[in-house]
């Protein structure tokens, strides 16, 4: 039965402890939220900010220095907030958002796929960027802006400095020694043609997709842009298997969803099931792309809820945007790969 579900879920013990930690964190930001803040709509920040920033340092934890993640985990945290609450102030134009993605996007398609700390590091960046425009269809004060800023960067960070306690505890108490060094000496972008091409073909979808997440009447028609951005890998078939394990996770995740709604009622059932969901999302994510899309589709659903009706309405939006995003990254991957754009190395 273990080996069955190690294709799914990493075993790995420090894994397991990051996604302890981002539950615990989440489940107390959630309880505070719910019996004695109901109304602070900054409080989904700070949960968000736990989320990504875990998802980040569970990806890159094999193979890298634990100090070395959890400061590039720090950073990302931080330039995150900033980066979320940046989305949040420009989420009502579609003529900003274009100049940000136009602009800052293509960076990560240029990425050296060997600085995989950088890699996620900018990466978590850039989508934390497309979230903050579900913050509003409207122009919103500047005062609201630093607010999500600093409830976002103070989740991340809290999270953050939980690792680094970890980190020392584990050295302290178990004698732990690292045996992973730093990195060194690794190009931080790659400037092949095949790159080159990659990223504006990669920045031209999502430009698409956040034409028509504007469209929408919805303010969580950024999950069409953020689908479409994450499904791009420089390898057409790993984007094309990550597009087929994202329709599969996503629907599966949907009908949980429905289950948890039908007979579920209300925030409070947040309590039961949203420590168990983001602990599963965390260590599926470095294992198996549809399990992780499984289990982040109902926590993201769920964390969503924080401030919103529960309504059945979420999951047909999630499902829907899932495909559409899955169709315009395989067309425009086929089209380059008729262009026999293909990478020579990874």
């Amino acid at each position: 039965m273990k080996n069955y579900f190690s294709k799914y879920i990493d075993y790995n013990i420090q894994v397991n402890l990051i996604g302890l930690q981002t539950g615990l964190l989440a489940l107390c930001f959630i309880l505070y939220h719910l019996f004695f803040s109901a109304k602070n709509i900054y409080l989904n920040s700070s949960v968000l900010g736990i989320l990504l920033t875990s998802i980040m340092m569970s990806a890159t934890y094999h193979g890298h220095h634990s100090i070395e993640r959890n400061i590039y985990g720090l950073f990302t945290a931080l330039f995150s907030g900033l980066s979320y609450a940046f989305g949040a102030y420009t989420g009502f134009s579609l003529f900003q958002t274009s100049l940000v993605i136009f602009f800052f996007f293509p960076w990560v398609g240029l990425i050296d796929t060997r600085n995989t700390l950088f890699f996620w590091m900018l990466f978590y960046i850039c989508d934390a960027y497309i979230i903050g425009f579900g913050v509003s269809h409207e122009h919103i004060a500047l005062h609201a802006v630093i607010s999500y800023a600093l409830y976002y960067m103070w989740g991340g960070s809290l999270f953050i400095l939980s690792g680094f306690i970890r980190i020392y505890f584990l050295k302290l108490v178990f004698k732990l020694r690292e045996t992973q060094p730093y990195t060194q000496n690794i190009p931080l972008f790659c400037w092949e043609n095949y790159r080159v091409i990659f990223a504006l073909g990669m920045t031209t979808s999502v430009l698409f997709a956040n034409y028509l997440s504007h469209l929408s009447t919805s303010r969580l028609g950024f999950w069409l842009t953020m689908s479409t951005f994450i499904l791009f890998k420089y390898d057409h078939s790993v984007s094309l298997l990550r597009s087929w394990n994202r329709i599969i996770g996503t629907f599966l995740g949907c009908i949980l969803t429905f289950i948890i709604f039908y007979f579920f009622g209300g925030k409070l059932f947040l309590i039961f099931f949203i420590f168990p969901f983001l602990y599963l999302t965390v260590i599926a994510n470095s294992k198996h792309y549809a399990s992780y899309t499984f289990f982040l589709t109902v926590t993201v659903i769920l964390v969503t809820g924080m401030n919103d009706q529960y309504e059945l309405n979420l999951i047909s939006i999630r499902l829907l945007d899932t495909l559409i995003a899955v169709f315009s990254v395989s067309f425009v991957l086929l089209i380059l790969k008729k262009l026999s754009i293909q990478p020579k190395h990874f």
